[in-house]
């Protein structure tokens, strides 16, 4: 537990010093190069329809309708901490959108999307980490490599696909990835399996 919580520091603490590099120094590499892709372009653009299809998933009616089934799924297959952590996992938006209010708008971000609010970090990204990470953690507990690829391909979908449709630059995604995994961290940390072997059903 003591390691758990010490990574997930480590992953809060990242969140912060990269927002004081961003303040201090100025924006990571990458950061300016992605100010080419604008939001929603005028003509239809493959690469940028899959885009739009993760910024859907990670919008709340979405959310909800896939966090709801996923709970309900490993309730019923490993027990009701499996799916506590799962919950748990899902909930990193609410966290994130605290740090948004303390850390946005970056520098960077305030001189050309001043229209657009907060950016830092990534709520689509934090939010993928947090569920599908939850999901990947029990999997690759129980020997389900598949199910760990599926999930963590989310993961890994996720944050280019926020830069690539305008709605984030990549100091934002990787601010993200780390309120993410420090936040699933926090969670298994509080919800570590029982004395108990879990439920298992086909």
């Amino acid at each position: 537990m003591r390691r758990l919580l010490a990574s997930a520091a480590a992953c809060l603490a990242a969140v912060l010093l990269l927002r004081l590099w961003l303040e201090l120094v100025g924006p990571l590499p990458g950061d300016r190069w992605s100010l080419r892709f604008e939001p929603w372009p005028p003509r239809p653009q493959p690469w940028r329809d899959v885009g739009v299809l993760f910024d859907l998933l990670g919008k709340p009616l979405f959310a909800v309708l896939v966090v709801g089934p996923a709970v309900a799924l490993v309730w019923r297959g490993l027990g009701l901490r499996s799916a506590a952590f799962v919950a748990l996992g899902s909930a990193v938006v609410v966290p994130n959108a605290l740090l948004k209010v303390l850390l946005s708008p970056t520098p960077l971000w305030e001189a050309t999307h001043a229209d657009h609010g907060a950016n830092y970090p990534s709520g689509h990204v934090a939010y993928a980490v947090g569920l599908a990470g939850a999901l990947a953690w029990l999997a690759w507990e129980r020997g389900r490599r598949d199910l760990v690829v599926l999930a963590l391909g989310f993961v890994v979908l996720m944050g280019p696909s926020r830069v690539w449709t305008g709605a984030h630059l990549p100091s934002d995604v990787v601010a993200g990835y780390l309120v993410g995994a420090g936040w699933v961290l926090i969670a298994r940390a509080l919800l570590r399996p029982g004395g108990t072997a879990p439920r298992r059903r086909p």
